[in-house]
């Protein structure tokens, strides 16, 4: 195992990884970002976050969650004028449900 682990590697675990942060207000923006195998969870703990996630855009208030589909690309930031603290969590994607192969009338 290398000392450094990807993102996606450490969210494979049981339990995903799950990181609290605090932005400070009027902060930078997060970069725009893509999990492509992973699903994205922000929960909003104080202050106030704001979120664009493909084509929604979401103000998240404490106790608010958004989670984010693999593969959408989405920003987040404090949108409010004191510090905002969330928990962003990774976990593996879904996997997309299967579908089920519907046998011929003569097969029965």
């Amino acid at each position: 195992m290398s000392a450094v682990q990807s993102i996606e590697e450490l969210a494979n675990g049981p339990q995903g990884l799950s990181v609290e942060t605090v932005e400070q207000p009027d902060g930078p923006r997060a970069p725009l970002r893509v999990n492509r195998r992973l699903e994205t969870a922000i929960r909003v703990e104080s202050g106030v976050m704001y979120v664009i996630a493909g084509d929604d855009e979401t103000v998240l208030m404490p106790g608010d969650e958004q989670t984010i589909p693999a593969g959408v690309a989405y920003r987040r930031w404090n949108a409010g004028d004191s510090h905002a603290r969330f928990v962003e969590s990774y976990r593996p994607a879904r996997p997309a449900r299967a579908v089920p192969r519907l046998r011929p009338a003569w097969a029965f």
